[in-house]
């Protein structure tokens, strides 16, 4: 028994450190993508939903 209680304690150490390493890469990773879109800019939340809503709106006309 004491051998099943190591194993479940070394894949419970495992998938902490597994899940923590990928979040954090995940964040950083969309993070970064964000920014190289953006040119480099820092993003915000207000700027991407502002971007979000200007995808979806038909380019302006200009007067000729």
């Amino acid at each position: 028994m004491k051998l099943l209680a190591a194993t479940n304690r070394y894949y419970l150490l495992l998938a902490t450190v597994l899940f923590t390493a990928g979040s954090v890469f995940l964040y950083y990773g969309v993070r970064w993508t964000l920014q190289s879109e953006a040119g480099g800019a820092p993003v915000s939340a207000a700027r991407l939903l502002a971007g979000a809503g200007a995808a979806h709106r038909p380019p302006a006309r200009h007067p000729v």
